[in-house]
């Protein structure tokens, strides 16, 4: 089976169904301020589409950039700045998404615009600075920019009104995948700190307290900096901050549990041995509350 065929088949009414939605648009844009564009050879300008740009974002400018190359007769190039234009727009919602509350709180509000009509300008200049240039000095019309304001401001709509949608959509959260991610970690240093009662059978005292100083208290007092770093996840679920907390006395209480018992293998007194089982058995009420 053809593949990339079998694609094209399923996007293609796609994309021809959004450049004939833009066609409409520009149509009864022009139509509302009595411009007639199939009348005439018209271009936006460079200042019109910049300030669309930074107004309605890079959609606008995708559209705006599609409709310049379709009058200047670059079908394949005014559909790649659609699309590029659509793509760009995602992929910033994307962001927008992702983005810690802090840092978008601390960034000010016209970074974003002020990067991506910088962008903007740089492909406007690269791909039709030539052919604006030609049509000025050919006194050729310009669309007005109150047009191009009117294309901005519905950009805007619609960019909002995707944001809004992929913030409504449910999808992992950010806070869940990052906490979940924690207790993996978390999980395998047990496991590997837990080793120790398997040794008990099988490997010599001094081999036990070496792993002990090594590698089992060490991954304990790691799994306590995972849990604090747990709780400073934002919008943390109380129930997970609850068990962060059985949690935490769990991992202390093993420290304690190791001390103890490297110190019955050194010196197997009743006193040593008695505090290594005190201490198991909290061990065990903490397991029964998890």
């Amino acid at each position: 089976m053809n593949i990339h065929a079998s694609f094209n088949d399923r996007v293609q009414p796609s994309i021809q169904l959004v450049l004939a939605t833009i066609s409409q648009l520009n149509y009864y844009v022009c139509y509302m301020l009595d411009e007639q564009p199939e009348h005439s050879f018209q271009l936006y300008s460079k200042r019109s589409i910049l300030g669309a740009t930074f107004l309605g974002g890079p959609l606008a400018a995708g559209i705006l950039m599609h409709i310049n190359f379709k009058n200047a007769g670059e079908q394949e190039l005014a559909n790649r700045s659609l699309l590029i234009g659509i793509v760009t727009s995602f992929l910033l919602i994307l962001l927008l998404l992702i983005l810690p509350e802090n840092v978008l709180d601390a960034m000010p509000n016209s970074v974003f615009p002020l990067v991506y009509t910088g962008i903007v300008y740089l492909l406007l200049d690269r791909y039709q600075g030539d052919m604006l240039k030609a049509h000025e000095s050919q006194f050729k019309p310009f669309y007005s920019w109150i047009k191009a304001a009117l294309i901005a401001l519905l950009s805007a709509v619609l960019f909002l009104g995707g944001a809004v949608a992929a913030a409504m959509l449910p999808s992992a959260n950010v806070t869940d995948i990052a906490y979940d991610k924690g207790i993996v970690q978390f999980s395998e240093n047990e496991s590997e700190a837990l080793r120790v009662f398997d040794m008990m059978d099988t490997e010599s005292g001094s081999d036990i307290i070496q792993f002990i100083q090594r590698k089992g208290i060490p991954l304990w007092m790691a799994n306590i900096e995972i849990l604090n770093d747990l709780d400073q996840l934002d919008d943390l679920d109380s129930e997970l901050i609850d068990q962060n907390k059985l949690l935490r006395e769990y991992c202390q209480l093993r420290v304690k549990s190791y001390h103890a018992l490297s110190e019955s293998l050194k010196d197997s007194t009743p006193e040593n041995f008695a505090r290594f089982e005190a201490l198991s058995e909290q061990i065990e009420v903490i397991l029964g509350k998890l």
